[in-house]
């Protein structure tokens, strides 16, 4: 007797998952099929809800509020607002109690963050992310009430929160405490431009579970300007693992002192990212941490003296990269023009890769060097994984597309067979590479079949994968 094939969506755990992948339009059309399916689908038309959201409701159904939230606000997972309307009205309804992640961007306003605070404890038992942005105030004026973060003592269970953004709020260093202590999976937060007040400490709870931390020098090592010989906020994070830093003001300039503080605290921190302004990132490389394995820095701070601070980590480095204004240059159409304000070429930095044995990303999309340049140094990162640079002369589309077809092409060719040779073309080209006036196509193409892992490849264009 042959079984009898049962079709997918016929398992609620299917369609609840198709739904997640669903638009609003086809999500409702799908509700429509059958009963059976619209508590599913149902479901996935409300799961995310955020201003645009919130005012077609509100446009299209004068009800919205009175009977429709209280409807289907047990649905809703995802909120994301910058509206303090929305605070003070849709979303304070009380059927809105299983969010697992609520984002508000909200103006300088102790009533609207109240506001804040009651979805938060409404819904602090089932939520994972939540991130608070507030202009920068006086601290005055916004002080976070971290109680609301406890979990509810009737449900019995403990808090979920794994991702937290505050910025520009204050709290006390021991309300600061506070917060570590209650929400014990806490992994990621970010705390730009929060105050974190520290004339009366007598709490300096250890958080062991968290691994990144968001947050200025300034923040950390001074976090109140009028007590500044508070400890540092390192000493609430002994498995600190990442760090994205930067620096606010001047106010802070004993380098030696913070090195000291980052290795005493922070043992283990194996990512530095570097935003705009940095505290003297070459000292801080140099000084600060061992045995990096990944450095994000912008791409105005690269100079000699930072690869050199680099070097320093070349033998557990593994990722080595610079910050872009915005992921779409890595698909784009044209080659894009660098920005003013960068050096013309950077030989310096062919150090890393030739240095960096363990390197397997190098992404310096907004650099430019020469093939000629390339040819004369040895890479010894056998593992690269990922290359993302600028090479010069390769200035259009078509010549970058055509380095990455050879390079394609005799990837494949030796992963087909590793006896066969290269198709006629390339292997001409590919042969040809060391002659004078062999096109600088074939001389990248070359360049890049040295290394039998790497996958991905930029040039200014598009990300190509071999």
């Amino acid at each position: 007797m042959s079984r009898k094939h049962k079709n997918p969506l016929d398992l609620p755990e299917i369609r609840q998952r198709v739904g997640l992948f669903l638009s609003v339009k086809d999500a409702i059309s799908c509700a429509r099929v059958c009963r059976e399916w619209r508590e599913d689908f149902v479901s996935a038309v409300w799961r995310f809800i955020d201003d645009t959201a919130c005012r077609k409701l509100t446009r299209t159904h004068p009800a919205f509020v009175a009977d429709i939230l209280p409807k289907h606000g047990h649905r809703i997972r995802i909120i994301q607002t910058n509206s303090p309307d929305d605070l003070g009205g849709r979303l304070q309804n009380a059927s809105i109690s299983r969010l697992r992640s609520l984002s508000i961007e909200m103006n300088a306003n102790s009533r609207i963050l109240a506001h804040c605070g009651d979805i938060i404890h409404r819904n602090i038992d089932t939520l994972s992310r939540i991130e608070l942005s507030s202009p920068l105030v006086t601290p005055s004026e916004l002080l976070f009430n971290v109680d609301v973060l406890s979990p509810h003592a009737h449900s019995g269970s403990t808090s979920r929160l794994a991702h937290l953004k505050l910025h520009g709020l204050r709290m006390t260093r021991n309300s600061f405490s506070r917060l570590l202590r209650i929400c014990p999976a806490l992994e990621t937060l970010d705390i730009c431009r929060t105050v974190v007040e520290s004339s009366v400490i007598t709490d300096t709870q250890q958080h062991r579970r968290l691994d990144r931390l968001i947050a200025s020098i300034d923040q950390v090592f001074i976090p109140d300007s009028n007590c500044k010989n508070a400890p540092s906020l390192l000493h609430h994070f002994p498995n600190l693992t990442q760090w994205e830093t930067w620096q606010a003001s001047n106010a802070v300039r004993d380098t030696e002192a913070i090195t000291k503080d980052i290795r005493h605290c922070c043992p283990m921190i194996h990512t530095v990212r570097a935003r705009e302004g940095a505290l003297s990132l070459p000292n801080l490389l140099f000084y600060g941490f061992k045995n990096l394995a990944e450095i994000t820095f912008q791409p105005n701070q690269l100079s000699p003296r930072l690869v050199l601070a680099i070097l320093t980590h070349k033998n557990t480095l593994k990722t080595v990269e610079t910050s872009v204004p915005n992921q779409s240059i890595f698909q784009s159409t044209i080659v894009p023009t660098l920005p003013a304000g960068l050096p013309e070429y950077n030989w310096d930095i062919l150090f890393l890769p030739s240095q960096c044995v363990r390197l397997r990303k190098l992404s310096l999309p907004l650099h430019e060097v020469r093939i000629h340049d390339i040819e004369n140094v040895q890479w010894m990162c056998e593992d690269l994984e990922v290359l993302h640079i600028r090479i010069k002369d390769l200035h259009t589309r078509e010549q970058v597309e055509r380095a990455l077809e050879l390079w394609s092409s005799g990837k494949k060719s030796r992963s087909t067979d590793k006896n066969a040779s290269l198709s006629n073309h390339s292997q001409f080209m590919l042969a040809s590479s060391s002659q004078q006036g062999t096109p600088i196509e074939a001389r990248v193409a070359k360049h890049l079949l040295q290394f039998k892992k790497l996958q991905y490849v930029w040039l200014g264009t598009k990300v190509w994968r071999a």
